[in-house]
């Protein structure tokens, strides 16, 4: 691994993302995986925090338990630590490098653009999630209800593993549309709200117009701020 790379992509594409405590614990698995060349290993979350294995809490003491546990299913989530297993002696991790992390990557390809943008990963990277809220207008592809930072988030036209990641793929929602959509085609939901009363008519034949567009690629969202 080169090292001056990677210490580069940290800085750059990593810091960023991570709040202090994530940042601490990704760096201390890629210190006792990937600088040894080890595909994992097995921490014990109580005696890291005990031992300041994941540096200080902001009062100079250890750091909580629970709230390191749940860091790391967080940078789990952000895809820079798997999860290989959870034992009674504690979680054996495994560190993503920058490079391997689709969220990453996708913005590497963004700034050097060297992905068309038919290509892209809108679903994992999070600039990319706010480009298609922003193309809604902030508001639910399915309801017109305003979206908050509290219920966004993101449907696929055609549910996965068919449906792709792609811009014409995907609308920005709320949560609550999304799970009462669940896996039904695009169409037959909005022909469902219709019939419930929940869409008029003509927002119906709105959204069935603006289905055609997104599927036939001519809604392309603003990637370039």
């Amino acid at each position: 691994m080169n090292t001056e790379q990677f210490f580069k992509e940290y800085v750059d594409l990593v810091v960023p993302k991570l709040e202090t405590i994530e940042q601490a614990i990704y760096l201390y698995v890629v210190r006792h995986t990937i600088f040894e060349n080890k595909e994992n290993i097995l921490v014990s979350i109580s005696s890291a925090a005990k031992s300041n294995a994941f540096g200080l809490s902001g009062r100079g003491g250890t750091m909580g338990i629970s709230q390191t546990r749940d860091k790391v299913y967080t940078l789990q989530e952000k895809g820079f630590i798997e999860v290989v297993d959870s034992t009674s002696k504690g979680l054996r991790l495994k560190a993503v490098l920058p490079s391997e992390n689709p969220a990453v990557r996708a913005e590497v390809d963004i700034k050097e653009q060297s992905v068309p943008l038919e290509e892209l990963d809108f679903y994992a990277v999070p600039e990319l999630r706010q480009a298609l809220r922003d193309r809604e207008g902030n508001k639910c592809f399915y309801s017109f209800k305003k979206i908050t930072n509290e219920n966004f988030t993101i449907d696929h036209v055609i549910s996965r593993p068919k449906g792709k990641n792609t811009y014409n793929n995907l609308v920005a929602t709320t949560k609550a549309m999304n799970n009462k959509k669940a896996n039904m085609a695009a169409q037959d939901f909005l022909r469902s709200l219709y019939r419930d009363g929940l869409l008029s008519e003509s927002e119906f034949q709105e959204r069935t117009i603006y289905l055609e567009q997104l599927q036939a690629w001519e809604l392309k969202p603003n990637v370039n701020g």
